[in-house]
């Protein structure tokens, strides 16, 4: 308030031309016209396979919004962000990691806005590893198989256990198998998933018999991913360090 009746004054006594030269430099130097803060907001707190952070709020601006840029950093500190221009007002992350984003408009008269709130985001594309499968003669008609697996991201959330790759039974880290015919020979499959849904496929082959059993290496099964329609939602898509493009830019 001190400050404007200052400025009143020196325009009265100096006239017009030095009151819009002195009101000029006040702008430009507390940056009175820069445009604000937007506010983003994201789909969910926890792990997910991909992540929508999209404007819930736009930037206030004194000249209207020209476009966004957003940045998705492995750091909390956002010193070397790397903006990107989006054309639309939200972003897709679908690279397996935890990371912070982070949007800022610029206005039609290219002056750069402050930050937005800063969103973390927790995205798990990689299956879960399957380190051993132990197998354990229990009787002439039975085993008991034992799964050790991790999951570094979401963590491991189910166990599956099949004899024909069809139909599993869900159980946990250790299962018993009943019911097994004497000198036939069995693949065990291990259906492993974590807690977003991606899922892993092991199968060890046996051969039972009345006195031992035979067992052979593990193998992994490729899993076909399950094909959904495609989100018909504009987005931009973040790319990783490398510069492949995560998904297809709609």
């Amino acid at each position: 308030l001190l400050l404007l009746v200052f400025v009143s004054l020196l325009g009265l006594t100096y006239g017009k031309t030095i009151y819009n030269k002195i009101t000029e430099q006040i702008i430009e130097v507390l940056d009175l016209n820069k445009p604000g803060s937007p506010v983003i907001v994201s789909g969910s707190n926890d792990w997910t396979k991909e992540e929508i952070v999209k404007v819930s709020k736009d930037a206030e601006t004194k000249s209207g919004i020209d476009y966004y840029e957003y940045c998705v950093s492995s750091s909390k500190s956002l010193n070397n962000c790397e903006w990107k221009k989006t054309k639309t007002k939200n972003a897709k992350i679908s690279v397996t990691g935890i990371y912070y984003v982070v949007f800022r408009v610029v206005d039609k008269e290219g002056r750069v806005g402050k930050n937005s709130n800063v969103v973390e985001v927790k995205v798990d594309n990689n299956s879960p590893v399957v380190e051993s499968i132990e197998v354990t003669d229990l009787s002439q008609e039975s085993i008991k198989v034992e799964v050790k697996a991790n999951d570094s991201e979401s963590g491991v959330s189910k166990y599956y256990y099949s004899l024909d790759g069809n139909n599993y039974e869900e159980g946990k880290e250790s299962k018993e198998i009943k019911k097994l015919e004497d000198g036939h020979e069995y693949t065990i499959y291990v259906k492993v998933e974590d807690k977003v849904g991606n899922i892993v496929i092991v199968s060890k082959k046996i051969e039972k018999n009345s006195k031992e059993y035979q067992e052979y290496p593990a193998v992994e099964t490729p899993v076909e991913e399950e094909k959904t329609e495609d989100n018909k939602e504009k987005e931009d898509n973040y790319q990783n360090e490398s510069g492949k493009e995560e998904g297809n830019t709609k």
